[in-house]
């Protein structure tokens, strides 16, 4: 008999319980961050952020491209397109970063590459009706079909967050750089390429999509829409004079 056999086989219970409990401080960590509010939920917070700041973004867009409208030539219409360009760059950037204290979406989906047992089959069932067998049966099949390992089919498949983690990588790589070489740093390489407004798009289209995803994994539910509805008028002050005329009135406001 192999003495440290069976001192592994007595011993198994006691650490798969250990990696249990850890295995679970990892899930409601991920939860909390797609699902919880300010300061836990942020991954959430941001990414419907991104989304957004958007909207303005195209609305004033399509003011400036509108040749019936008075567009006249000013440095006012490069601080706005700066200020969006460098916020959505810098808020892309933050998304990506794996770093140990980053709370994003490049972290959980690294954690999960690292850690696939942290996400199983019973943490997702727990999220549906355990009472009706119909809900069960498809909870099942969807884990199944979009999350369970070729190895350990209770377990999370770590390819899936690996391909989704490279993905976001390769994706925002022109955003990351320009933020490390240009934006928080002056870097004496600079960036080979700057990123257009389609880069960005994509970006958080991207973004988008691999946060539904996982949301819907951690919390058995959706995010139907990602841009919000803004309770307010938000456009109000685009159809309200901020400066009076040129002349006396303007000098003495400057004053």
């Amino acid at each position: 008999m192999n003495p440290a056999g069976v001192l592994d086989r007595l011993l198994a219970p006691f650490r798969k319980a250990k990696a249990g409990v850890s295995g679970r401080g990892k899930y409601d960590k991920w939860r909390r961050w797609v699902e919880g509010d300010e300061p836990d939920g942020k991954v959430t917070n941001e990414i419907i952020a991104m989304h957004a700041r958007r909207i303005p973004w195209r609305e004033i867009t399509r003011l400036a491209n509108n040749r019936s409208l008075p567009s006249p030539e000013s440095y006012w219409w490069d601080y706005v397109a700066d200020t969006y360009v460098v916020t959505q760059s810098i808020a892309i950037r933050r998304q990506l970063d794996q770093g140990p204290n980053a709370v994003s979406l490049g972290r959980m989906l690294r954690e999960m590459t690292d850690q696939p047992g942290a996400m199983t089959r019973a943490r997702w069932l727990e999220r549906w009706d355990a009472d009706d067998p119909h809900n069960l049966f498809i909870a099942n099949k969807q884990w199944d079909e979009n999350f369970a390992g070729p190895d350990d089919p209770d377990a999370l498949d770590p390819a899936i967050p690996a391909a989704d983690l490279k993905a976001l990588v390769e994706g925002g790589k022109k955003m990351r750089d320009y933020v490390n070489r240009h934006v928080a740093h002056v870097d004496r390489r600079g960036s080979k390429t700057i990123p257009n407004y389609n880069d960005i798009d994509d970006a958080i289209d991207l973004l988008g999509d691999v946060f539904q995803k996982y949301f819907a994994m951690l919390t058995a539910a959706s995010h139907t829409q990602l841009e919000p509805a803004f309770q307010e008028d938000w456009t109000a002050p685009l159809r309200t004079p901020w400066l009076p005329p040129l002349g006396g009135a303007h000098r003495d406001l400057e004053r």
